[in-house]
């Protein structure tokens, strides 16, 4: 990880780091796999979520079948996008799940994944997130369109070229204001109400 930031804004504390997360095999032929490339995200909040909630996108019927256990919201545009698991393995329905994760929290995940945006091809959400205690966790993949329509990662803005013939500052500094920016849009649309 790196480029962490930390702040406050509107009364919320906020950690945003930079994150290109590797897996290593082990072995004759080792070699780095990405796991993750992207924007990490802690959000303090004004609620206590317990237990802890994990929410990942909604590929279908196939995570559904062979992932965690959801548990439906019974909030259609909430649902046709996300898939809630209790984070200790707790046997919720509908009705207790919703005491946790308000349909205010259910509204401010559809709309950031709206501002947001989705994976490129896919259309699936780019973020992941979970809510534990007084924390509001996401994370934010940096996966774009490639040359061939295929998904790549965009590297966080390098701005140390200043100097080069052919800077590209303008543009790597325009994508680094808007990834920067993303922690103050976030924390925008979160619900203020505790519950």
């Amino acid at each position: 990880m790196k480029h962490l930031l930390r702040g406050e804004y509107r009364g919320r504390r906020f950690e945003m780091a930079h994150a290109d997360l590797r897996s290593r095999s082990s072995g004759k032929d080792s070699s780095d796999s990405e796991v993750f490339k992207g924007l990490l995200f802690r959000i303090q909040t004004q609620a206590n979520f317990e237990p802890g909630l994990s929410i990942r996108p909604n590929f279908g019927l196939f995570v559904k079948a062979f992932g965690k256990r959801a548990i439906p919201a019974g909030n259609e545009a909430f649902d046709a996008l996300f898939l809630v698991s209790p984070d200790d393995g707790s046997a919720l329905d509908t009705e207790q799940l919703n005491r946790v994760l308000t349909p205010d929290w259910q509204r401010a995940l559809v709309a950031l994944n709206e501002s947001l945006g989705t994976v490129p091809i896919t259309g699936h959400p780019r973020l992941h997130a979970g809510l534990k205690y007084d924390a509001f966790y996401m994370t934010l993949t940096l996966q774009e369109r490639g040359r061939f329509r295929t998904l790549r990662s965009r590297p966080f803005p390098d701005v140390g070229h200043v100097l080069a013939a052919e800077s590209r500052l303008e543009h790597d500094l325009h994508k680094l204001i808007e990834d920067v920016g993303n922690i103050y849009r976030i924390i925008d649309q979160l619900p203020d109400a505790e519950h």
